[in-house]
Order: C-alpha cells, then structure tokens, then sequence
C-alpha cells in the first residue's frame, strides 16, 4: 500500500475533505480502484490492512487554496466526513504507475546515503511528509547511531536505486548536525 495523503480538515457542509497529500497527481485518484482510509498512526506500507481499514472510492477532487479538496462516495455532508478527519488514504501500489526516474518513498528506507565525495552519511530510515512541501529524508548516521534530517529538494539528489545508492548534495554543513529520536 503507498500512502496518498492525510486528511486535514473538513471543507464546507458538503462531505469535502482537505487533502495534505503525498501524492504529486492528486486529481487522478477518481480513476483508482482500492483506496482505504485508515488510522493515523498505522503505516500499511509493508503490511495488509486490517478491521481497522474503511474502503473508499474518491467520486471528485477539486483545488481548494492550493490543496486537493475530496469528496468521498457515500459520505454526503460534514457529519459524516467529520470522523474521518486525520486518517491516512492509502492506495494499492499495483494503482501507481511512475515516470521513468520516479520511484516509491518506501523504496528509499535501507538504502546508503553517500556525498557526491563519497563518503557515507548513512541509511534512510524512512521520508516524513512536512507542511512545508518537501519530504523529509531521515538518515541514521553511521558514525554516531544519531539521524540526520535532509529535506528532499529534488535537485540535492541522485537516486540510482538498482545500485540501491542515494547521493545527496546538500548545502555545507547540513548533514553536520543530527538530531536524538
């Protein structure tokens, strides 16, 4: 499963949901089959979803300020949308297709994280969506077992995932300063 998103906010009195999304195509999902809605704190990337999951069909995406604005099949005003605010929308991978040089956010964790020097920084235990429009890449250093927070700008990086190497080519002394878990 990849995560799509979370739900932020309800929008209006109509069952329209905020969307912080995850996703860079969030008006394809009405063509996506499978979509689950499911607790925030549950990370069904590397497991089946359980009881827990509410399955769901995405029947319109709209812009709203800037963020994708979603209505839900079956969900027809703000009381019944209002439960699902801060759950997770999650989609099977098989839904998702990428462009030549894309790949998963789940493909990133494990992998080494070099300078363009070569030097290691360390391993990428996993990317953290943020509010400031850029993922969050966590590194655990090699050398002292602390992580490393490195956004994910897209051109500090160099992904060759069949080498399963990231280099990342960050502005001096980012990688310099980590922080305790």
């Amino acid at each position: 499963m990849i995560l799509i998103g979370k739900i932020s906010k309800v929008q209006g009195l109509k069952g329209e949901l905020i969307l912080f999304s995850t996703t860079d195509h969030p008006a394809l999902l009405p063509h996506r089959e499978g979509l689950l809605l499911g607790p925030p704190n549950v990370d069904w990337s590397d497991m089946d979803p359980d009881h827990r999951a509410i399955a769901c069909q995405v029947v319109n995406v709209r812009e709203q300020k800037n963020k994708p604005c979603i209505r839900l099949k079956g969900f027809d005003d703000r009381t019944a949308v209002e439960p699902l605010v801060g759950m997770s929308l999650w989609m099977p991978e098989d839904q998702a297709s990428l462009a030549p040089g894309e790949s998963f956010r789940h493909e990133w964790v494990g992998l080494s994280v070099t300078l363009p020097n070569g030097s290691i920084v360390g391993k990428v235990l996993r990317l953290e969506s943020t509010t400031m429009g850029y993922d969050m890449v966590i590194v655990q250093s090699d050398s002292s077992k602390s992580t490393i927070l490195i956004p994910y700008i897209k051109k500090w990086w160099k992904i060759d995932l069949s080498q399963h190497l990231l280099e990342v080519d960050p502005p001096e002394g980012l990688t310099d300063q980590s922080v305790d878990e």
